[in-house]
């Protein structure tokens, strides 16, 4: 797992970089998570990856919010806050205060 917290897109040789460490610790997968965007060629660069047995799943700042359940953050949101929408939404069970 690559999880980059960028302004800029990332590249295919990120993607590349992924895809060798798959290769190299005997991986299956791979997730690739940014706060950013990709550029075309990373994401073809993943394709491949995918059609040659490495797959590759890509979130960008839109899929991973949406994942997460978060439109819109109306105030900080901390790593450690149990009230977080991503700690709820992930951690249903854990987090149930009454």
């Amino acid at each position: 797992m690559q999880v980059k917290r960028w302004k800029h897109a990332i590249k295919v040789e990120q993607i590349n970089a992924l895809t060798g460490a798959l290769l190299i610790h005997d991986c299956t997968a791979g997730v690739f998570v940014t706060t950013s965007e990709y550029q075309r060629g990373a994401v073809v660069a993943a394709q491949k990856a995918s059609a040659r047995g490495f797959p590759i799943e890509l979130y960008d700042a839109s899929r991973l919010y949406d994942a997460l359940q978060i439109a819109q953050a109306k105030r900080e949101m901390r790593a450690d806050d149990p009230e977080a929408p991503w700690m709820t939404c992930m951690f249903p069970d854990y987090y149930k205060w009454q």
